[in-house]
């Protein structure tokens, strides 16, 4: 039966996992993926992990895998020293941060400048903040479920994906902040509120916006930057969420494209 680790192991070796997986498909604590000998590492065994998943100081790990875990109690944190990385794949992964009703300071970290694709196609809710940076030569990147952002919801390149669908998204408790992405749509057609600062800026492929539910914007509202994206669209968005419930601070709409 399923079996829970009290502690908090360290995996390095495909071995090592398999090892773990006869015995345990949970664990109380943090799971650390460091200073890993394989290029290929997969964890088919974790549904739960109680603490935060930590994946760092692994220079050869190409690909990760955990197709069974469904919920972090803590946190998720993909450093950026992971300097071969390309492929991050959790397709099940459900709840970040949601342990004991105590939210998580950090959510969800990825730091990647080598990722290709990132799989978190199930991911419905984070207690906190939501930060992933991608590099120029990433091609997916899956959010699809995401529902409820606690904290602030950062998304930044440089990377060349032209799509980021959030077709779920409802609420950003805090700020969201779209920079230095390859987009040429930023499509988040549900979503209602953003509760602090709204900031889409420098993205030089972004054409379009598609908010048609946002209605607040608890602070600065900032358009800036975007060559590509038309001056009167950026203006609609921001008559259309002052027709709603309004903006909480200033408003900055410069240096976007004509039109």
């Amino acid at each position: 039966g399923a079996t829970t680790f009290f502690g908090h192991p360290i995996l390095k070796t495909q071995t090592a996992v398999d090892l773990f997986c006869q015995t345990y498909t949970a664990t109380t604590g943090s799971l650390s993926i460091q200073y890993a000998t394989v290029t290929q590492l997969t964890v088919p065994c974790l549904v739960s992990i109680g603490g935060t998943l930590t994946v760092s100081h692994n220079p050869g790990l190409t690909d990760i895998s955990f197709p069974s875990l469904v919920d972090i109690g803590e946190a998720l944190s993909v450093d950026n020293d992971n300097s071969a990385l390309q492929s991050i794949s959790m397709p099940s992964l459900e709840t970040i941060g949601l342990s004991d009703g105590h939210p998580s300071p950090t959510g969800l970290v990825i730091q990647a400048r080598t990722v290709l694709t990132l799989d978190l196609q199930s991911l419905v809710e984070v207690s906190a903040d939501v930060s992933i940076s991608v590099g120029t030569n990433a091609t997916s990147l899956d959010l699809s479920s995401l529902a409820d952002v606690a904290g602030a919801l950062n998304l930044s390149g440089p990377s060349s994906i032209s799509s980021i669908p959030l077709p779920a998204l409802s609420q950003v408790g805090d700020s969201i902040s779209i920079t230095s992405l390859g987009l040429a749509l930023l499509s988040a057609p549900n979503l209602l509120t953003v509760g602090n600062i709204f900031n889409v800026v420098g993205n030089a492929s972004l054409t379009a916006v598609d908010l048609p539910q946002l209605d607040s914007v608890g602070s600065n509202f900032i358009i800036t930057n975007n060559s590509l994206l038309p001056t009167s669209d950026a203006e609609a968005l921001r008559d259309q969420v002052q027709a709603g419930s309004g903006i909480g601070g200033t408003v900055t709409i410069s240096g976007n494209g004509p039109g």
